[in-house]
């Protein structure tokens, strides 16, 4: 899964109008071909900064959602909020199934030694 990364500036005293806007056009973003969750999050140290952190299967249905009728509702339904062109960026956990594996791997590990080590003490010498 790749994640999409805007940054939105809208202007202050619209957050809660933009705010809704977006719970209304969500389910549009997750329904998408591809999509697979969206969520906007505000931004503590600057006044009307948003990220919107949308979820794709693919960079590819990301971009084929630009071009589909959901998009123009989502574009329509946003755009107007923005004071400046929102800048977009994707992202991917790398190797994060990896990490997983190694996790399980290490602990399996250890619990097999501390097993191992339990029954070595228990054996009469």
């Amino acid at each position: 899964m790749i994640f999409e990364h805007a940054h939105v500036t809208v202007a202050v005293d619209r957050q809660s109008d933009f705010e809704r806007a977006f719970a209304g056009v969500k389910k549009h973003l997750v329904a998408a071909n591809g999509g697979k969750t969206a969520e906007l999050v505000r931004s503590v140290d600057t006044d009307g900064l948003y990220l919107m952190r949308v979820g794709w299967d693919s960079v590819e249905q990301h971009a084929e959602f630009g071009s589909s009728p959901d998009a123009q509702i989502v574009v329509d339904a946003l755009a107007e909020f923005f004071v400046v062109t929102p800048q977009v960026a994707h992202f991917e956990s790398p190797g994060i199934a990896i990490r997983v594996r190694n996790f399980v791997q290490v602990t399996a590990a250890g619990i097999a030694s501390q097993v191992r080590a339990r029954q070595a003490s228990k054996t009469p010498a």
